[in-house]
């Protein structure tokens, strides 16, 4: 009794073992994008740098707001005489000390300052700062993406090498059935050693192209575990499958109106033509008066606004403002317009030509989801006529009114449309994912 316990317990636990290895190696493509977010190095450089975009905004709109800076310092000065007159006197002259000689001097000084006018180089500036953040993080936005869909593509390339190593097997079974069949025949006399040799060749192939298929699928295995940042030698168990439904019936009209809207490099690329507007206004600050309001307050040992000086400690105060211009720079300001507008007319290009580059790449995307469709449709129609003709042709070949050739033939075409209607569902799955991807979704 106490021994049929423990192998109950044994067995309980390894059965909770498997289910969790299985559950961890069980991958959805959903799951899988999940874990290249969290492992992908590029991608956290680009967080990295949407991230520093943002500290530079900041950085920005701290200069508009008033600073505050404290100063403080200890000097020895060399000895000299106390400054002192002599005033004419009967008997004698004497002398009067106006100020003594102080060799120690200390200092504590705390200057407040604030920006009245620039020319709007300020605000330009943190404009300037805010449109490059939205940017970046447009631009982790698109990382994103691109990530998603080399994970999708790695995903489905596994799935699909893995169906071809499936089919090659059971190819590989039937002609093995069939060999069987021919060493039974040629035995009886009923078939000649010509047509068994035709199909071991035709099973020297099947297995030739076995042994393609486990490579490719070993080789796409890894390609998945390297897009999703796990151990090269980790099983992946595929959970995910093609979608028999209907593609997507959206109007060709109203995916352009959602990727010219929602595409991430446009949205990028907007926000630096913006900045560059912004860069524009900040160039053209150099014409115009910078004024500033300053305000000191020094508590200082001997205090020199005071006179005469007394070794102690003294509190003064002083404010005013500052007016700076520049008379003549050589024109350098104009030059650094000319740049930011320069600038700028580089944007605006680069967003039209992104612009075309996505309606081009929606109208491909599109045009592939429906060649899909069409092609599921087809390669589904193929393969039922072609299992139909492979039993046919072995029951017509058992009965001795139908070739060894013939039934070869039948099998090739088996094997041929099954592997044509696995790949059709497998492109209409990375074509699906592209649309979404040239859409912004």
């Amino acid at each position: 009794m106490r021994y049929g316990n423990l192998f109950i317990a044994v067995s309980l636990v390894a059965t909770l073992c498997c289910q969790q290895l299985a559950a961890i190696d069980s991958l959805t493509v959903a799951e899988c994008v999940r874990l290249a977010m969290r492992n992908n190095r590029r991608l956290h450089a680009a967080m990295m740098r949407s991230e520093q975009s943002e500290a530079r905004g900041a950085e920005a709109f701290s200069a508009l707001l008033p600073t505050l800076k404290a100063t403080t310092g200890y000097t020895r000065l060399s000895d000299v005489p106390d400054f002192s007159i002599t005033i004419p006197s009967y008997p004698r002259p004497q002398t009067m000390t106006l100020s003594e000689a102080i060799p120690n001097s200390y200092q504590v000084k705390v200057t407040l300052q604030q920006p009245l006018f620039v020319g709007n180089r300020l605000t330009s500036q943190h404009a300037l700062q805010q449109q490059a953040a939205s940017a970046a993080r447009q631009d982790l936005r698109a990382e994103q993406r691109d990530l998603a869909l080399t994970v999708t593509n790695a995903y489905w390339a596994l799935y699909q090498a893995r169906e071809v190593e499936r089919v090659v097997e059971d190819n590989v079974r039937q002609v093995e059935s069939h060999l069987r069949d021919m060493e039974n025949m040629v035995a009886q006399g009923m078939a000649t050693v010509n047509d068994r040799l035709k199909v071991r060749l035709q099973l020297s192939n099947a297995k030739l192209m076995r042994i393609d298929a486990a490579n490719a699928a070993r080789v796409a295995e890894i390609g998945l575990n390297n897009a999703c940042g796990r151990p090269l030698d980790s099983p992946a168990i595929l959970a995910s499958a093609p979608d028999t439904a209907g593609g997507d019936d959206r109007n060709l009209g109203a995916l352009q109106q959602q990727a010219a809207a929602a595409r991430p490099e446009l949205k990028a690329l907007r926000a630096r033509a913006q900045a560059g507007r912004s860069g524009v206004s900040m160039a053209r600050a150099g014409w115009y008066p910078q004024l500033f309001g300053v305000a000191n307050y020094a508590y200082a040992r001997p205090n020199q606004r005071i006179f005469p000086a007394k070794d102690r400690f003294d509190g003064t105060w002083d404010a005013g403002v500052l007016l700076s211009l520049d008379i003549w720079n050589w024109g350098a300001t104009r030059h650094q317009v000319r740049q930011a507008r320069a600038q700028l007319a580089q944007a605006e290009d680069a967003l039209a030509l992104a612009a075309d580059g996505v309606s081009v790449e929606v109208n491909v995307a599109w045009l592939d989801c429906q060649r899909c469709r069409e092609k599921i449709a087809v390669t589904a129609d193929g393969v039922a006529q072609a299992q139909e003709n492979f039993r046919t042709t072995d029951e017509r070949f058992r009965n001795g009114l139908a070739t060894n050739s013939d039934l070869l033939d039948a099998e090739n075409s088996l094997l041929q449309a099954r592997l044509s209607h696995t790949r059709a569902l497998v492109e209409r799955q990375v074509a699906q994912a592209r649309l979404a991807k040239a859409v912004g979704e």
